[in-house]
């Protein structure tokens, strides 16, 4: 009934691919995902906001890298989709 992203989709061969997969099968999708971040080896793509909105629209929201003790550094993107809003 759920996907969850979290930390996922740079290391995916073709991430809006997931996305869409996850659209079609779930009835719930949970993401925090980094954007902006710069491509490497094992992180061969830079997600950003617009990656996630093409796919799913915009239900999300921006979570600030370093705002928080102990966290993520990286800004990130973070919300829930529900199928029942997106029909």
């Amino acid at each position: 009934d759920e996907t969850w992203f979290f930390n996922v989709l740079q290391h995916a061969i073709c991430p809006e691919e997931m996305l869409l997969k996850a659209k079609k099968t779930s009835k719930v999708i949970r993401v925090f995902e980094p954007i902006n971040t710069p491509t490497n080896v094992p992180h061969p793509h830079s997600l950003t906001q617009e990656t996630f909105t093409k796919v799913l629209g915009d239900f999300g929201h921006i979570y600030n890298g370093g705002s928080e003790p102990n966290s993520f550094s990286t800004d990130c993107y973070y919300g829930v989709w529900n199928a029942d809003n997106n029909i």
